[in-house]
């Protein structure tokens, strides 16, 4: 699917794309994929004067990357390779769990402190695989629960400092208020980390998410870009059959009007035969999507209930 990376890019914040090695464009000696990469540059444009540069991820949910930890457990375990890439499998685990269940979030990476200080203005933090966390990092994610940020933890507590020098005890035990996830990979599924880990984020959230998606085990991928009352969600059939998902929006209360957006397309959208929409109606909503479709929902707030 040529179109799929460029799509999944825009919809979790990238704001400019490119393919490289263009020369693949006329792969068998014809131009096969400029039209499709044409359409892909045409929706940008579109998207563009719809004011896309002016949306941004909710800030509900950041993950704290930690390229540290992944190193420093990687050189302490080189002697078992697989042993030695549980940094990097924990952490795209995670990242891949919120993808799939269409959770919005920002990344930041713990071993660059000076970036945390937002870290307060977020529902949720939370840390994939915190081996290593500096004195710094330990003192922000301190403060962000102060502010209210709910902390989970995955894996481990900070057991070494930025240098890998251990701790004792563990930065993250003398942090109150962090919720540990318990999930050992070497010894549970995907499906068992996607149901503990969606569990404590939902408990953590009592406002709610954002995006809810209810794709029914399908390959389905959403997520949503927000602009004060406005929304874009995006949403991407990885698969080449039909799906139909389930859809929920988290909105003020007032009247909404809704747009679709294809690579080929703009078009009203409407619920139940109706194109004025309450934020009711777009708690729970479904959507079709064709084999290998992508759509894009454009819901504008018109009238503020009073």
């Amino acid at each position: 699917m040529l179109y799929g990376p460029a799509l999944s890019a825009l919809m979790h914040g990238v704001r400019g794309i490119n393919f490289y090695e263009q020369r693949y464009i006329f792969a068998g000696g014809k131009n096969d994929a400029g039209p499709t990469i044409e359409k892909i540059f045409n929706l940008t444009a579109f998207l563009e004067q719809q004011g896309l540069m002016h949306y941004r991820t909710p800030r509900s949910v950041a993950v704290l990357y930690s390229r540290a930890s992944e190193d420093w457990w990687q050189l302490a375990h080189a002697s078992n390779p697989l042993q030695a890439a549980e940094g990097i499998l924990y952490q795209n685990a995670v990242m891949e769990v919120l993808f799939r269940n269409g959770v919005p979030f920002d990344l930041y990476y713990v071993d660059q402190p000076a970036t945390l200080d937002e870290l307060g203005n977020y529902a949720l933090a939370i840390l994939p695989y915190p081996y290593s966390v500096g004195t710094e990092a330990g003192a922000k994610i301190r403060n962000a629960i102060g502010k209210g940020t709910a902390v989970i933890s995955l894996k481990h507590r900070g057991e070494v400092d930025e240098f890998a020098e251990r701790r004792t005890p563990p930065l993250l035990d003398t942090v109150p208020g962090i919720a540990d996830v318990r999930v050992d990979l070497s010894k549970s599924s995907y499906a068992e980390l996607s149901t503990q880990l969606m569990r404590v984020v939902a408990n953590s959230m009592p406002a709610g998410l954002p995006l809810t998606l209810h794709a029914n085990g399908r390959d389905i991928e959403c997520s949503m870009q927000q602009n004060d009352s406005d929304r874009l969600v995006f949403c991407l059939n990885w698969e080449m059959e039909p799906a139909e998902i389930g859809l929920g929006l988290s909105l003020k209360e007032g009247t909404y009007a809704v747009s679709v957006i294809t690579l080929d397309r703009q078009s009203a959208g409407a619920i139940n035969g109706r194109s004025a929409l309450t934020a009711s109606d777009l708690r729970n909503f479904h959507l079709a999507l064709a084999p290998g479709e992508a759509k894009i929902l454009s819901v504008k707030l018109v009238q503020t209930r009073r």
